[in-house]
């Protein structure tokens, strides 16, 4: 009885908000963004040399938009090389997902069918531009670095400052968020040093 209820709030939450505005709240708020990036940046992963740089500069610089394909959701019309697997996506977020889908029926859908058999499903973009937080974009990909070097003797600062540049060549970030984005990255790390084996020894 409680999952109906739980589906059906889902449902009238789709029915009320955009589903731009449902992306953006399900897969990148500060709770979920890290799997989001994480799972984005894999899929740009064998296009791309340089996946992260790519992900930041069109997820802080384009409108949420949801486009729905075979084997997942795409959040940014800008590149739809960027999809968020369903297998990789928790269980609110399929909720999410589905409530979207319920509702398709009731907006002006673009429905497209591949050469290649799969099909994708378009909804209408926001007359208002849904965006990310670019401070929150940054503090993914900055954790996203911590973690890729942790086991390297590489400058951790040094990488994050030179991906940071590279995404800044391309967009515009105000320098509150860019100390935004520090400050969530360092609460991160201190959360981590805190639960960490031994901790409570030091």
């Amino acid at each position: 009885m409680a999952d109906g209820c739980a589906h059906s709030a889902t449902n009238e939450t789709a029915r009320s908000a955009s589903a731009s505005v449902i992306v953006r709240d399900a897969f990148f708020g500060e709770d979920n963004v890290l799997l989001t990036t994480e799972l984005c940046v894999r899929s740009l992963s064998e296009c791309t040399a340089d996946p992260l740089t790519v992900f930041g500069n069109v997820a802080i610089r384009s409108a949420v938009t949801c486009t729905l394909t075979t084997d997942g959701l795409s959040p940014f019309s800008a590149d739809l090389r960027i999809v968020i697997p369903f297998h990789g996506m928790t269980a609110p977020q399929l909720h999410a997902v589905r409530a979207i889908a319920t509702n398709m029926h009731d907006l002006n859908v673009t429905r497209y069918k591949h050469p290649n058999g799969s099909f994708s499903a378009s909804c209408p973009r926001d007359s208002r531009k849904v965006l990310v937080e670019a401070a929150v974009l940054l503090f993914a990909i900055n954790v996203l670095i911590l973690r890729a070097v942790a086991s390297h003797s590489i400058n951790t600062n040094t990488v994050i400052n030179v991906t940071q540049q590279r995404i800044l060549a391309c967009v515009s970030v105000h320098r509150s968020q860019l100390a935004r984005a520090d400050e969530l990255t360092r609460a991160y790390v201190a959360a981590k040093d805190r639960h960490a084996p031994g901790a409570e020894m030091r």
